[in-house]
């Protein structure tokens, strides 16, 4: 038996990802030789998913990276489109849309060709994960029309397969980024993990912020700083450090909102901290940002301005395409601000 391991975003949104291993299982009555070129490639792909899984994005790039050669050496054409797709995953988990965008659109012409063509549906969703994150909500529903299951309200008309509950949960981000049917979708995503019977602290995870996000458009401080602590305990609980990083990201955010600079620094540090370690710069500045007004408020003057000009050397120095995928706080980093 032949196992080949491709990463799935289960939910597919911007700071957020979920990792779900699809296994393709090719089995055959009589085993043949396989070459060692063809094993070498599996191990890498094994190794990467591990890399991917411990939020490691350039081990990860540099292991499928390897794989893709090989396949293509072999001219194995869906082992290929795997590799791509790995590589699609760990180049938006890094923020690196550039090399997202130049993967997709080899994906997508590879799935045009009959052999490859069932896997339309998870390149579409790739699509609307993009999409999602340069915030282009218009083209993100265009691409997620055609994955949606029929609702009868709230309630799916058959029960969602992983493809289908990954897109119902960007149709939900786009609502609550267009402030359009936030709550219908909201409530549709809710009831389809039921129905599918998911028990994911990821999936949990982000239906708690979505709830979260609802109640902060509503001036619902209180209940949204509630919810955001509840979907901080399902990561933690489940070990899913993007999640756990977004959601102490949230929570600062919510306190800076409402002035409450102690406990907005207190929750954004200690985001920066789990974003030091898997390398989501781009988050890690915007935090900082927030941190050096924070620390300006609380009347920490000289501390404000140190900060400023780390974050002024940081912007300066952005950012070679391969350095997204690597730690931003070497040698003077965030944590000598502290």
């Amino acid at each position: 038996m032949i196992k080949i391991n491709v990463l799935l975003s289960a939910l597919s949104m911007p700071r957020l990802y979920v990792i779900v291993l699809m296994l393709f299982v090719v089995g055959c009555a009589v085993q043949q030789p396989r070459p060692v070129i063809f094993e070498d490639a599996e191990r890498l792909d094994n190794e990467g998913v591990r890399a991917f899984q411990e939020a490691d994005w350039y081990r990860a790039k540099q292991l499928f990276s390897k794989s893709l050669l090989l396949y293509q050496g072999l001219d194995n054409q869906e082992r290929i489109l795997f590799s791509y797709i790995n590589l699609i995953e760990v180049a938006l988990a890094a923020g690196d849309l550039q090399t997202a965008d130049k993967y997709l659109t080899s994906a997508a012409e590879m799935t045009q060709t009959e052999a490859l063509k069932r896997h339309q549906a998870r390149i579409k969703l790739l699509f609307s994960k993009f999409a999602i994150m340069k915030r282009q909500f218009t083209k993100a529903k265009q691409f997620l029309l055609v994955l949606l299951p029929e609702f009868d309200g709230v309630e799916p008309k058959s029960t969602p397969d992983l493809i289908q509950l990954s897109a119902i949960a960007n149709q939900a981000r786009v609502a609550i980024g267009q402030d359009l049917d936030a709550e219908l979708w909201t409530q549709r995503y809710e009831q389809a993990l039921k129905n599918a019977n998911v028990d994911s602290g990821a999936f949990q995870g982000l239906l708690l912020r979505f709830k979260a996000k609802i109640l902060l458009r509503d001036n619902k401080y209180q209940q949204a700083a509630e919810k955001l602590q509840q979907a901080l305990a399902v990561y933690k609980a489940s070990l899913v450090q993007h999640g756990i990083a977004v959601s102490l990201s949230d929570l600062g955010q919510l306190y800076f909102q409402l002035g409450d600079w102690s406990k907005a620094k207190r929750y954004l540090i200690r985001a920066n901290m789990v974003l030091r370690y898997i390398g989501n710069r781009d988050k890690i500045i915007k935090n900082t940002e927030k941190l050096a007004i924070i620390e300006s408020e609380l009347g920490h003057v000289e501390r404000s301005h140190r900060i400023r000009k780390w974050l002024a050397t940081r912007k300066k120095n952005q950012l070679a395409q391969e350095k997204k995928y690597l730690p931003l706080l070497e040698g003077k980093d965030f944590l000598q601000l502290y």
